[in-house]
């Protein structure tokens, strides 16, 4: 005779659809069957028999059970011997509670500026049934997603652990994870995207040396500097078209805006260029540093794999003397009302480029 167990199960939220599963041992079923009992009163509240070709899993809708509440669960195997059907039930599971899903989030924004090379993350968690917290972690990571820093196990939410050694114009990912004390996951990963951020020293926003000069007849001084605003001009005959003097609509044809004077890349630079309705296979952007070779930026899509679907991603084309390719992170295809969010990063003559929409909590 074969055995069957009931895999263990954990606190879930009942408004939502839940798998269950077990496994049997030494013969191959046909059906099965699932008990599941109100722990406070034995009361079978559930009692429904699946003959599902996924024959060792069992979904629950649904709504079918209460959050708040305890149960225990059975089940029970269906198995053919000849023409005759033989049944073996498991013992009872360990009790398991009903949970709403709790509201777990970390005091960043995506796309936020860092103004210094150090940060202390604060989450935020809250559970309708009171659960607490069983443990959790921070983990931050760099633009290439390579583990940057970890604040190792944590168990008090009230605390703020600090990241240091962030630095100037790099771009980082965040993620705070854990599990709860009957086992209900807590991630601010949503799918593989994590938090996006920058960092940019704190510096005053616009310095220059004044000049003065008295005016002694007049009883006044006059001051002067040497600041120049940074104006876009049309790269093409057409006037540049202005959103609310907000935005620029470059949507019309060979439409672009070129900023060519009083501004300088220098070697190492990030640029962040946001924006929404690219076109894919278009050039979106075009640098030509003061020294260096001259890259362009291209909205790209594709399908990689039979399980993601189509993607896009950006490629950066570095016209050097021999022209090499770089390519960003890969997002779900936006809707055309999404902000997508680039940054372009040049340090010691090498590249990074990230893609993030903002309206889907950042890179993925």
């Amino acid at each position: 005779m074969g055995t069957i167990a009931l895999n263990s199960v954990l606190a879930f939220d009942a408004t939502l659809a839940y798998v269950f599963s077990f496994e049997c041992y030494g013969f191959q079923p046909s059906a099965n069957r699932l008990t599941i009992y109100d722990n406070s009163t034995g009361a079978a509240v559930y009692n429904v028999r699946n003959s599902s070709t996924q024959s060792s899993k069992h979904p629950l809708a649904a709504n079918t059970l209460i959050n708040g509440k305890s149960y225990y669960a059975k089940i029970t195997a269906y198995y053919n011997t000849g023409n005759t059907e033989q049944s073996l039930e498991s013992s009872a599971s360990g009790v398991f509670k009903c949970l709403s899903t709790p509201v777990w989030k970390l005091d960043i924004s995506p796309g936020a500026t860092i103004g210094m090379s150090s940060h202390g993350f604060t989450v935020t968690y809250t559970q309708a049934q009171n659960e607490t917290v069983d443990e959790y972690q921070i983990d931050v990571y760099s633009a290439s997603h390579t583990l940057f820093w970890s604040s190792g196990i944590l168990y008090d939410t009230s605390i703020s652990p600090a990241v240091s050694g962030l630095a100037n114009g790099e771009i980082y990912f965040v993620r705070a994870h854990g599990v709860t004390t009957h086992g209900m996951e807590l991630d601010t990963r949503v799918g593989t995207t994590d938090i996006n951020f920058s960092v940019e020293y704190n510096a005053p926003g616009l310095y220059s040396l004044a000049y003065l000069e008295q005016n002694k007849y007049g009883g006044w001084v006059s001051v002067s500097t040497n600041i120049a605003s940074i104006e876009g001009k049309s790269g093409s005959a057409s006037p540049v078209v202005y959103v609310e003097n907000k935005a620029i609509d470059l949507t019309s044809a060979n439409a672009s805006v070129v900023f060519d004077s009083n501004f300088k890349t220098g070697k190492s630079f990030i640029i962040q260029y946001s924006g929404k309705s690219f076109t894919v296979n278009n050039c979106i952007l075009e640098i030509r540093p003061d020294s260096g070779p001259c890259a362009k930026v291209f909205l790209r899509s594709g399908t990689f794999n039979s399980t993601d679907g189509v993607r896009q991603f950006l490629e950066l084309r570095v016209l050097d003397a021999v022209e090499y390719v770089i390519y960003s992170n890969k997002i779900v295809p936006p809707n055309t009302a999404d902000n997508l969010m680039l940054w372009i990063q040049r340090k010691n003559g090498l590249y990074k480029i990230v893609l993030a929409n903002m309206n889907a909590g950042g890179a993925a």
